[in-house]
């Protein structure tokens, strides 16, 4: 029997179960989901660590600019570009602050260079190493005007804890050798160095108070560098002048506080130190330009320049003796690949080619000894067909003078113009007679 046709609300509902049905096959289940999930939720997490570390560094700027800007106008008249008083943000955490208008400096450029907050990766680096330290820089540099710190006398000077000093020596050629740039001693903790090219520039432009403020703060100290020939500026076309460098931590560890019996600062007064440590080195700046050096430590300096200059030709040779290395070994390198692209005749010719040319080359360099020989040889017979000349004419008695000027004759020692005033014509038989006689 025929079963009757379904009613079309019967067929609607089927189409649409099976409509579901054919969904939930084709979407993937939930497990085959989660590399997806792990990549949102990571991406997740570094934008909002993003905005919270570059919030951070910008408050840290900006605390730093409200402790220092006093002093920063107490020294100059123009602090920020177009006097703004305001931080040039380099990145998120790179700021820069630009000031000028001070006797005996032409600019000062400062660079805060802050901890990699916004970046999640570089924390998580910092977790397995030594973790990096918020620090300031600041670069003052000299003008080619009297007035801009153009009569600055050359020497080399910097003073920097222990652990940085080989560091502070590869990015200083002034201070690159131990033997020209020594330590010296004086006041200074136990942890801090003193590197100079001459003992009076130690003692001059280490004043007391300088020494009292490292002594006091030394963990704030990272380096100063006082030098004539100074690269500064981060940029690629930065080129070496008369400047001085000062770098500080910002919020060090205080880790002479339990030995001392102190305690760890907060963050406000770390500024305020490092406000003090600011004002110090800016009043550095006039003593490190207005010294003059005495005549012996000038006459010393002009030796260690030349000292400097030779091993700077040396190194530069054996620089490019090494170039030169590399470029031969590259040539017979590629000469090598085309040989062996080469098909056996082209390099049985090629081989008979190199071979002539070898012929050619060694012939030449003798040929080249052979008349080097001959030329010293026709000399040296010259002399002694002169010397054979005058011993037959002295041997036949030709009359040239008293016995000690023969005798000169023999040696040389006077010419023999004066001997011979008229020389007789003497037979070349005679001459070989002569010979076989003596």
């Amino acid at each position: 029997a025929q079963q009757p046709p379904p009613s079309g609300r019967s067929s609607k509902e089927a189409d649409a179960s099976k409509g579901e049905r054919d969904s939930k096959a084709t979407q993937p289940p939930l497990a085959d989901m989660v590399p997806e999930m792990v990549a949102m939720a990571l991406l997740v997490v570094y934008g909002i660590n993003y905005l919270y570390g570059n919030a951070v560094n910008k408050g840290i700027a900006n605390e730093w600019l409200d402790t220092c800007l006093g002093v920063l106008e107490e020294n100059f008249a123009l602090v920020g570009i177009d006097n703004c008083r305001k931080l040039d943000k380099e990145g998120a955490a790179a700021y820069t602050l630009y000031c000028s208008g001070r006797q005996n400096c032409e600019s000062m450029t400062v660079y805060l260079e802050l901890q990699s907050r916004h970046d999640l990766i570089s924390m998580a680096v910092d977790l397995f190493r030594k973790k990096a330290e918020d620090k300031i820089v600041l670069e003052i540099i000299m003008g080619d005007g009297p007035e801009t710190g153009a009569n600055m006398e050359s020497y080399n000077f910097a003073v920097c804890p222990k652990g940085e000093e080989s560091r502070l020596r590869e990015e200083n050629k002034g201070l690159e050798s131990s033997s020209v740039a020594k330590r010296w001693k004086t006041d200074l903790h136990d942890s801090l160095v003193c590197i100079s090219d001459e003992e009076e520039v130690t003692r001059e432009l280490l004043p007391d108070t300088l020494v009292h403020a490292l002594n006091q703060h030394k963990q704030y100290l990272c380096s100063i560098i006082a030098s004539d020939k100074l690269v500064a500026g981060y940029s690629t076309h930065s080129r070496a002048r008369p400047a001085i460098k000062m770098e500080l931590n910002l919020f060090p560890y205080d880790r002479y506080s339990n030995k001392e019996g102190g305690h760890h600062k907060p963050s406000a007064e770390k500024l305020r130190i490092v406000e003090s440590l600011m004002r110090v080195g800016l009043r550095y700046i006039d003593k490190a330009v207005t010294y003059q050096m005495s005549a012996g430590a000038r006459e010393r300096m002009k030796k260690i320049a030349t000292q400097l200059a030779e091993m700077e030709f040396k190194k530069s040779r054996s620089k490019r003796e090494q170039e030169a290395q590399a470029r031969k070994l590259e040539k017979l390198r590629k000469e090598k690949e085309a040989i062996e692209a080469m098909s056996p005749e082209a390099a049985a010719k090629y081989e008979e080619r190199m071979l002539k040319k070898q012929r050619k080359n060694l012939i030449a360099a003798k040929s080249t000894k052979v008349k080097d020989a001959m030329h010293c040889g026709s000399r040296q017979g010259s002399e002694d067909l002169f010397l054979i000349v005058s011993f037959v004419r002295l041997w036949h008695g030709t009359r040239v003078g008293s016995h000690r000027e023969r005798g000169a004759h023999v040696l040389g020692r006077i010419e023999p113009e004066k001997l011979f005033p008229e020389p007789e014509p003497v037979a070349l038989s005679h001459v070989f007679l002569g010979c076989q006689a003596e």
